[in-house]
């Protein structure tokens, strides 16, 4: 079982990933990425158990309905999609929900936001959303306790290739195209794709670029209201990573086609600028 720590300040080593102004702060005495070790594996389109996904963040809406998903970076910060927060709507209309699978859960923590920075070269094009990250500051700070834990971010570039390798996704969206949202967080598996399937074949007609990354979107899939929800790879079977963000698709679990997401990798260094010296857990050695 991981220990679990009242404070994140805690026997804090610091590690520079770039230079002073773009280091994240790194809390050795947690790791980004675990969950409990008595959860299960991800099995294919369950509800998620308590606990499984501690990184795993809900944006709510004025109206108090998950819109769209994030993950858990730092103290600080959730990283999610732009697209979420440009069509309509204020900072002061949007909270963070942290710490629950079921949004009514009134154990859940909610946090304003204190800053939300839109990629500044977000834009929508014919279907296609480019640039597609964003990265909110919250009000306060978020603790880490076992219900609540940053993820890990990959940090590779040029990418990794994960190509033919299971990735899962999580999200409160609608559980078909037409369907309903439901009340708690589910879990999903998909297979992702290589660059070239991906352009010339299930998103033929979409110009897809290397800022993004396909998976499979049959029979499982993200669809609305997963957008900024984390696309996470296991790692040796102990811990997990975020390689992409829930961006766009067509529709939702059709064959023969893909789901699209921001590929994380590419926007290492501009999450860093935004995040600084905010502290994270450090990632499994």
């Amino acid at each position: 079982m991981l220990k679990r720590f009242s404070s994140i300040y805690a026997v804090v080593l610091i590690f520079y990933f770039s230079d002073f102004n773009q280091a994240f702060v790194q809390n050795d005495t947690c790791q980004c990425g675990q969950r409990p070790l008595f959860q299960e594996r991800i099995v294919n389109g369950r509800l998620a158990s308590p606990d499984a996904y501690p990184w795993q963040a809900g944006i709510v809406d004025y109206t108090g309905y998950v819109m769209c998903g994030g993950s858990v970076i730092t103290h600080k910060h959730i990283l999610s999609a732009a697209h979420c927060f440009t069509m309509g709507g204020e900072m002061n209309d949007w909270k963070v929900l942290l710490g629950v699978v079921d949004f009514r859960e009134p154990s859940g923590l909610l946090l304003d936001f204190d800053d939300l920075d839109i990629h500044p070269e977000y834009e929508m094009n014919k279907g296609v959303s480019w640039n597609d990250i964003s990265v909110i500051t919250v009000n306060g700070e978020i603790p880490f306790n076992g219900h609540i834990e940053p993820i890990c971010l990959v940090e590779s570039d040029p990418p990794t290739d994960f190509a033919g390798k299971t990735a899962y996704i999580l999200g409160w969206g609608r559980v078909e195209f037409d369907g309903g949202y439901p009340d708690n967080l589910r879990e999903g598996s998909v297979t992702v794709y290589s660059d070239w399937k991906c352009k010339n074949g299930a998103m033929r007609g979409y110009y897809v670029s290397r800022m993004m990354m396909c998976t499979s979107s049959y029979p499982e899939d993200s669809c609305g209201g997963d957008s900024g929800g984390p696309l996470l790879v296991e790692v040796d079977s102990s811990y997990f990573m975020q390689i992409g963000i829930v961006s766009f698709g067509f529709r939702c679990a059709v064959p023969n086609s893909a789901g699209v997401y921001t590929r994380v990798s590419t926007y290492i260094e501009w999450i860093k600028s935004i995040t600084k010296e905010a502290v994270t857990c450090a990632e499994p050695v």
